[in-house]
Order: C-alpha cells, then structure tokens, then sequence
C-alpha cells in the first residue's frame, strides 16, 4: 500500500467515526519529512471524501543560510487507480526562488506519498498500525 492509500483509508475511517486521531497523527509524522526547511507539523484536511490537502509549512533561508521566514503551500492530493494526481497552491507567494522551492518541495511530498507502506488491522484496537518502508 502506497502513503496516498493509508491517508485516504484514515480519513475515510475518520469520516465514519472509526479513526484514532493518535495513530493518524503519527503516520503523517512518519511519512513526511521532518528538517530541511520542513521544520513544522504538515497538516491534513479533508472536506472533500474524493481528495484531500496537504498544508505544508516551509521555513525558508536566505542566500547567506539563515532562516528567512516561512511559506506555506497547499498541494491538493486527488487519488485514482493509477496513482495520485497533486496540484499547489503557493497563497500568493511570488519569492525569487519560488521556482526552485516550486520543484523541491513537490518532489519531496509526492516521493513521501508513493512510498511504500505496511499495515497491520490490530484487532484489540480496531486501528491500522502503519510503518512507512524506507
């Protein structure tokens, strides 16, 4: 099972009251990066059952390699058979490297949702217990 597909199935689990915010919490701390500019908890909202966002905080640095403020993007994650398809929203940044972050930041969130990842139902719970395969 793919990141995309666990995301999916836990805010589907959420929707019907079956989900553990707990255990949702900690696969998104699992899957996702954590330093290098990702310095802050990402976050996951759902109003929509066929997509959901991914609201990825980006803390920037300067040309001498100090932090510089922060950026926030918001990739729309629409999942399909064939995969996943992405779509940013910058919220109006227009930063001179805004290209460069534009390239980064995407490949880094779409290799941390195809990644592989394992599940086990645990049946005293009746959660998903995930470990992300790296």
């Amino acid at each position: 099972m793919k990141v995309y597909q666990a995301i999916n199935r836990e805010l589907e689990r959420q929707a019907r009251n079956l989900g553990d915010d707990e255990n949702f919490e900690k696969l998104i701390e699992d899957a996702f990066p954590n330093g290098s500019g990702f310095d802050s908890q990402i976050f996951i909202d759902s109003t929509n059952p066929e997509k959901f966002s991914l609201v990825i905080p980006y803390h920037c640095m300067n040309d001498n390699g100090f932090y510089d403020g922060w950026i926030e993007v918001v990739y729309t994650v629409t999942p399909s058979f064939y995969g996943f398809h992405m779509k940013a929203n910058w919220k109006g940044y227009k930063g001179k490297y805004k290209e460069l972050l534009a390239e980064y930041i995407g490949d880094t969130i779409h290799d941390c949702l195809d990644n592989e990842i394992n599940s086990v139902f645990n049946q005293e719970t009746k959660q998903f217990e995930y470990e992300v395969c790296r």
